[in-house]
């Protein structure tokens, strides 16, 4: 194994692996898919946690950034440029059970359409008080550019194009 796919560590014992395999590992032997969840932390250590524990923010923001992939790649879902043909109800709805499931049924198809709009919403204004007007002259107070605080701000870039338009 290349050390390119030793990118996980076993929140367990330490020891580094390839996500792929994980239930490989004789950590995750114990593992029940229809019980537990996986959690993956920032630092890319891997646990188990329970119906119960994936509630808590590190498995919250695990699921925020699977949804915002999964959602990033199915266009229809945020393209409003595409023709109307490829973006009906019927196969957004098709779409946002394709979401669910992908999310391992830890969101409803519902569930996961008003995240998501949590999410956009939330990311449109971080944009938009990103770019907002900064006086020039020399009464003007100073801004310095902060970085948003929104903590997904970077996922959702890919975003741009589309907001950009509607406003």
């Amino acid at each position: 194994m290349n050390t390119d796919q030793l990118k996980h560590k076993c929140g367990y014992c330490g020891r580094l692996f390839s996500f792929t395999n994980f239930i490989e590992h004789e950590c995750f032997k114990h593992y029940v898919e229809d019980e537990d969840r996986i959690c993956v932390d920032e630092n890319y250590v891997v646990t188990i946690c329970t119906a119960k524990t994936a509630e808590g923010p590190a498995c919250k923001d695990t699921l925020d950034k699977l949804l915002i992939g999964a959602v990033k790649e199915r266009r229809a879902l945020y393209d409003y440029t595409i023709p109307a043909s490829q973006r009906t109800n019927l196969r957004k709805n098709a779409l946002w059970l394709e979401v669910s499931n992908l999310l391992g049924g830890a969101l409803g198809p519902e569930e996961a359409k008003a995240r998501w709009k949590y999410l956009r919403d939330n990311y449109a204004k971080a944009r938009k008080k990103a770019k907002a007007y900064i006086p020039s002259g020399s009464a003007a107070k100073i801004r310095g550019l902060k970085k948003s605080k929104f903590r997904f701000y970077d996922l959702m870039t890919f975003l741009n194009d589309f907001l950009e338009t509607r406003q």
